[in-house]
């Protein structure tokens, strides 16, 4: 049994910033018994709550609250703050009703939420996006430009049945698809746009890199030629770095048409695909059998990770330029996200790990070293993840106390903490630091995040000088604002 200060306003001599519990036992304070809840904090007696408990003065963004005390999202109290409003896109705003966003994508400097289906006429279902910020490209959906006045655009899917079931953005080009079809727009350098709307491949996912020079790619079955039951990631863009055809390294070329950068037999599931700057990585598995994690590209700071005898190096020895390279200090990876730079991936057991650049402390912010050769484990989290979002020099990820926690870089808001300092282990709050919680679903751009939080909307925080937080204004955020506001 431990024997902890644990605070509560027990009179206690220490004071812990973070205390996990795993059962009852553990929360003891000055000799009072406290109980472990499943927030993984603990709480004492305290008859002043409704509840008779509050949590002690080491329980992280819930310290000293009352346990069952509202939080930002909680939607059994809708009197509690919203966090603020970012002029969100309400309900009536676009003629969208305030309806419920199943996916969001983040490019550098926009937002999209693809939304529930629309009813156009009785029997004409489509799916519609809204998206808001940089519009320099025609990336909000129009491939018209409309420049960065803050003006939202909202467009119909027109692939397939016209319902889409995903969004995904990059730096300056967005694409929605389905099982069937997919279709992008916005910047088309590099050819980041393909040969045009209509593509015969069954489509799982899509993800586009952050740069100018990403490729994009998805996961998915070619409906013909292609072994059955196989598991391909074809990908099309620049190849500078070997991220198209990681067999061929570097090339000039630029593969408008789909290219099967990665294929795996029939027994391997793809999980998760991601895509960074210059590299791409692919979560897959066997049933009944362990996952793991393969990426190629360039892996000049370790984004394809360590540099040891397993990876060949392709094409020119300066380059850093490796073909597909597992990753094998993870021993059973089950969620994966990709940055600019950076990658990470979660553990069966919940424990974080990334690997990469670490110019911002966003690999591992213990330490000052420019790069993380090893998959490294992200240490002062003190907390199971679920879900995680990347960005250019931060990191995010979902906890199973609902809330979202990020490392790395903070001069620009993108941790979410409500100013410029970067202490990992404190979670993201919304303006005058009420609490955000109940977050099922995270994205992150280049320098903002958004969480979308189930019958409350889309709270973002970070970078928003082209509107991609806030339709009227350029101010950044330190704290999450609501971004996108749905109906109850």
């Amino acid at each position: 049994m431990m024997a902890l200060s644990l605070g509560s306003g027990l009179g206690c001599s220490t004071k812990l910033t973070s205390f996990v519990c795993q059962q009852n036992e553990d929360c003891v304070a000055n000799e009072r018994a406290g109980r472990c809840e499943d927030t993984m904090f603990c709480s004492f007696s305290d008859t002043s709550c409704p509840s008779n408990f509050r949590y002690g003065s080491a329980s992280g963004a819930m310290s000293d609250m009352c346990t069952g005390e509202a939080l930002i999202g909680d939607a059994a109290s809708p009197d509690i703050v919203d966090g603020g409003r970012a002029n969100a896109l309400d309900a009536g705003a676009h003629d969208n009703q305030g309806r419920p966003s199943i996916a969001m994508a983040l490019g550098r400097s926009h937002t999209c939420v693809l939304l529930e289906e629309h009813l156009t006429a009785p029997s004409d279902r489509k799916s519609v996006s809204t998206c808001w910020g940089d519009n320099t490209v025609g990336q909000l959906g129009t491939n018209v430009s409309t420049g960065s006045d803050g003006s939202p655009q909202s467009s119909f899917f027109n692939g397939g049945s016209g319902i889409a079931t995903g969004i995904t953005a990059g730096h300056h080009t967005t694409c929605r698809y389905n099982e069937l079809v997919f279709e992008c727009f916005g910047d088309d350098g590099n050819a980041r746009l393909g040969p045009g709307t209509s593509y015969d491949y069954n489509v799982d996912t899509i993800d586009i890199g952050p740069g100018d020079e990403s490729a994009v790619c998805i996961d998915g079955t070619r409906n013909s030629g292609m072994i059955p039951n196989a598991a391909p990631i074809y990908c099309w863009g620049s190849n500078t770095f070997g991220q198209i055809q990681p067999a061929m390294g570097s090339t000039t070329t630029l593969n408008q048409a789909p290219f099967q950068s990665f294929l795996t037999d029939e027994t391997v599931v793809i999980d998760e695909l991601g895509v960074g700057k210059e590299h791409v990585c692919v979560l897959t598995s066997q049933p009944g059998l362990s996952s793991e994690i393969t990426c190629w590209g360039n892996s000049e700071k370790f984004q394809v990770g360590k540099r040891r005898q397993g990876p060949v190096k392709i094409g020119d020895p300066s380059a850093h330029i490796f073909g597909p390279t597992l990753i094998d200090e993870l021993m059973n990876p089950v969620r994966l996200a990709v940055g600019y730079n950076h990658s990470c991936a979660i553990d069966r057991d919940g424990t974080v790990f990334c690997w990469g650049g670490n110019g911002a402390k966003q690999t591992a912010p213990n330490t000052a070293e420019p790069a993380i050769e090893h998959a490294t484990r992200i240490t002062g989290l003190n907390k199971r993840a679920t879900a995680l979002s990347l960005g250019k020099d931060h990191s995010c990820a979902i906890a199973n106390d609902t809330q979202v926690y990020c490392w790395g870089s903070n001069a620009l808001g993108q941790l979410g903490q409500g100013d410029n300092t970067a202490t990992i282990g404190d979670p993201v709050v919304g303006m005058e630091g009420t609490r955000l919680m109940g977050v099922d679903r995270i994205e992150s751009g280049q320098d903002h995040t958004c969480a979308h939080v189930p019958a409350k909307g889309v709270y973002c925080w970070g970078l928003n000088d082209e509107h991609q937080i806030d339709t009227t204004s350029t101010t950044r955020y330190f704290s999450a604002v609501l971004s996108y506001a749905e109906s109850e």
